[in-house]
């Protein structure tokens, strides 16, 4: 747990949960601390400029929708390519304790492909 986590009045913290690909980055990030608003200044963890994204989402579905701030405990996009990774921590500046990076089990999946006919097996 962050020092001041759920605090909105302390200096914004929030940790990066997912990014996505698409027509641009997605970057998904939950607010612990603090608030973010477009155009307010951070730094990542893992060093770099001082950033500013100009816009912040809310998505729901395949639907997003621009907010003006973003409070501890909930969910933002920020689109744009910022070199995020997931488990990053971002900050107001000027320096970031780093939040403990989430740690995601091991992918279990098996497929199987098999004929229904064994005269269909080279076929696969």
């Amino acid at each position: 747990s962050a020092p001041g986590a759920g605090d909105p009045a302390a200096p914004f913290c929030g940790l990066v949960f997912k990014v996505q690909h698409l027509d641009q980055a997605w970057n998904y990030l939950r607010v612990v601390r603090g608030q973010l608003r477009p155009g307010d200044p951070w730094v990542r963890s893992r060093g770099g400029a001082v950033v500013t994204a100009e816009q912040l989402w809310v998505v729901q579905a395949d639907r997003h929708e621009n907010v003006a701030f973003a409070r501890p405990g909930e969910i933002v996009v920020l689109p744009g390519e910022y070199g995020l990774r997931t488990g990053d921590t971002i900050a107001a500046p000027p320096g970031v304790a780093p939040l403990p990076t989430p740690r995601f089990p091991a992918p279990v999946l098996a497929v199987v492909f098999e004929p229904e006919r064994a005269e269909d097996r080279a076929a696969l």
